[in-house]
């Protein structure tokens, strides 16, 4: 692995890569550096081939451990602490708390004050106040989404220089790191899905490479699904833009196959008929990842959803899809 990596990798492949940048891979080496030659060779058709099989065994699996952690994060958010209750038994080193927060504030409070939180952060090599700062910015809506652009490209240059040695010291401790921003992911997942509106809604050519890599890796790619979840539908406003947003993708000609099945598995997240219908039209009219829309539909759960699954069922070649289903329906 390259001294500096941006982007994440997270297991199951549902959660593609982002951070801002850009992942570069070595080969295995074994301790003098040079390549490991006892690693088995398989052609990139063999490779292509195992991962197709893989992914279609794994679509179900991934797509229910989403709703569950969604479900899950959900609870914990909802979820008041008991009286009394303490964080750890050592009152040395209470257990930190995450809580959503409720506004503009983790790092700043004020817009005047981004800058320099930024410069201490690039100085100490702190990843995770530099990710509150972009979480703090995109909080305060399109006010702060110019500041939010300036310092995110300049981030990139920084990080791709090479010139500060704790950035990059630090992204190569990404266990240390990678729950933490997840889970501040998560927790502002409003701010970053009103964000993704604002740039869908942009001109693809007044985007900076950089926020066109940014704009691709966390609302183009597989991480939107998750976003989508941890948002569950509870902003109106912002369901029915994306539900706008998947609808134009989806009508896109030339919308390839990874991103077909990146708008079906996000419209599993959304509740209501509306997401339900776009996901059967897809069915009816499209030969392409027909299953994919099928295990959508599943995981969409409407009534709506759920009716059109009873009527589609006789059609369903796929065995362990339709004993999904049957379940499901209590057939």
């Amino acid at each position: 692995m390259a001294a500096l990596r941006i982007i994440i990798v997270v297991s199951l492949s549902i959660l593609g890569g982002f951070l801002i940048g850009v992942q570069v891979a070595s080969s295995p080496t074994d301790a003098s550096g040079t390549p490991d030659s006892s690693a088995g060779i398989e052609s990139p058709a063999d490779l292509g081939g195992r991962i197709h099989e893989l992914n279609s065994e794994l679509k179900l699996s991934r797509l229910e451990e989403a709703r569950l952690r969604s479900e899950l994060s959900r609870a914990q958010r909802q979820t008041p602490a008991a009286d009394g209750e303490q964080d750890s038994e050592s009152t040395d080193t209470p257990t930190q708390r995450f809580s959503p927060a409720s506004g503009p504030g983790r790092v700043i409070t004020k817009l005047e004050e981004a800058e320099a939180a930024y410069e201490r952060a690039i100085a100490a090599g702190d990843l995770e106040a530099l990710w509150l700062l972009g979480a703090d910015l995109l909080a305060f809506g399109e006010a702060g989404y110019p500041l939010f652009e300036t310092l995110l490209e300049d981030f990139i240059r920084t990080a791709k220089s090479g010139a500060n040695d704790l950035i990059g010291a630090a992204f190569k401790q990404e266990e240390l790191w990678m729950g933490r921003f997840f889970r501040t992911l998560a927790e502002e997942h409003e701010s970053f899905l009103a964000y993704g509106l604002h740039l869908s809604g942009r001109d693809a050519e007044e985007l900076s490479p950089a926020l066109t890599e940014f704009r691709h890796e966390l609302f183009d790619d597989a991480l939107l699904p998750m976003l989508l979840a941890f948002h569950g539908g509870e902003n109106p406003d912002l369901t029915a833009g994306w539900l706008d947003q998947l609808e134009m993708r989806l009508a896109t000609p030339d919308l390839d196959g990874a991103d077909e099945e990146t708008v079906l598995f996000a419209l599993a997240h959304i509740p209501g008929d509306r997401a339900a219908d776009l996901l059967v039209h897809w069915i009816e009219t499209q030969e392409s990842h027909r299953d994919d829309a099928l295990s959508a539909l599943l995981l969409q759960g409407s009534a709506r959803a759920l009716a059109a699954l009873r009527q589609l069922l006789p059609s369903i070649e796929n065995e362990e899809l339709r004993a999904a289903i049957e379940n499901r329906l209590g057939q």
